[in-house]
């Protein structure tokens, strides 16, 4: 309405590539109905998108967010990892290992920051839930 130029900037996304399990969904909530019953999962999200998955108690979450939540988050059995994701696929590998994860649920988010999941995860054999962008 304005006449004002708009210019839209985003990394390129992850493509999955050999020995990934890439389960890729549309959102969020088809994220949560497809993790498997007793899966403990890695939840690397961001703190607004936690809310659908409170419905899960039969799931252990580990829910990695960069800062402290100003309240407790509504998921039933969950721990939080404070801090940003390593750029190290081997320090993500042992937080994994640790934590006796056995599922990833992120967004593809692309770019090189968060990535190093994804290669501890394929090379580990772990299956990821990649919420694919919108179109």
């Amino acid at each position: 309405l304005t006449g004002v130029q708009f210019e839209c900037y985003s990394r390129p996304a992850w493509e999955n590539q050999p020995g990934d399990r890439w389960q890729a969904v549309s959102s969020i909530e088809e994220a949560c109905t497809i993790i498997p019953s007793q899966a403990r999962v890695l939840l690397a999200l961001g703190k607004q998108h936690i809310a659908p998955f409170a419905k899960r108690e039969d799931v252990f979450f580990l829910v990695r967010i960069v800062d402290q939540p100003e309240a407790p988050l509504s998921l039933p059995n969950h721990e939080l990892l404070i801090g940003k994701p390593s750029s190290d696929p081997d320090a993500e590998a042992k937080v994994l290992k640790e934590n006796s994860i056995t599922h990833i649920v992120c967004r593809n988010s692309g770019g090189t920051g968060a990535y190093a999941k994804i290669k501890a995860a394929r090379e580990m054999n772990l299956p990821v839930i990649m919420i694919q962008r919108e179109k």
